[in-house]
């Protein structure tokens, strides 16, 4: 799947993904594999197709939306990651709570406004039902409510810190989700690599960051 950018960007989306796949791997989610390019002067993001086996057959694909009988039009939603969890487990995802504690925490250092439920989903790989990889992961300076914002106690910002204070509620222990907070404060020391990685240029630097709400001084050359 090819991913373009187009003409109403504020910034080069293509290299911004890339970035922010590369912040939640090395945060411990599963995402696609990727390859940034070049073609006649634009940027282009290649992502594989998580749905399909490794001999391309077709995997069975469930968005939550649709598994929490959302509707397929717009972004509104009163559901959040916990709905999402407690879905995941009726149809036996196994120990959902964790891993969807831990996109919370990601999308929230991210400020991923395109956080609906569309853009988690589950795949059948004939064994069972699992969480897809991670996907669609960008900031946008916009007011779009998401399902971040919409999770119990916390803020339309998806202010991090916040967003740990729920661990309760996703059964775990405050040592667990201590530790994933870890993982993923450490990949957000890591952002100036990916940036440089991916040939971020420093206007985008910038107005990423400003999107992220981190320090200007993570800002490299």
């Amino acid at each position: 799947m090819a991913k373009f950018s187009t003409w109403d960007d504020r910034f080069d989306n293509p290299r911004a993904e890339a970035v922010c796949l590369d912040f939640a791997e090395a945060a411990g989610l599963r995402v696609p594999d990727r390859e940034l390019r070049v073609v006649n002067g634009r940027s282009v993001l290649l992502i594989s197709r998580f749905d399909r086996s490794s001999d391309g057959a077709r995997l069975s694909y469930l968005s939550a939306g649709t598994l929490l009988s959302e509707p397929a039009y717009g972004y509104a939603t009163s559901k959040n990651y916990l709905d999402i969890a407690s879905a995941a487990r009726r149809i036996g995802v196994q120990d959902p709570e964790r891993e969807m504690f831990r996109r919370l925490l990601v999308n929230a250092y991210l400020r991923n406004t395109d956080d609906h439920l569309r853009n988690h989903a589950f795949i059948h790989d004939g064994a069972g039902w699992r969480l897809s990889p991670v996907f669609d992961i960008v900031p946008h300076p916009s007011g779009i409510r998401h399902v971040c914002a919409s999770a119990p106690g916390i803020s339309r910002d998806c202010n991090p810190s916040i967003a740990l204070a729920g661990y309760l509620k996703f059964g775990l222990f405050a040592a667990e989700a201590t530790s994933i907070l870890d993982e993923v404060q450490d990949a957000t020391s890591r952002i100036p690599s990916f940036f440089d990685a991916r040939c971020v240029s420093r206007r985008d630097r910038e107005m990423l960051l400003a999107c992220f709400g981190l320090l200007p001084k993570l800002i490299t050359s």
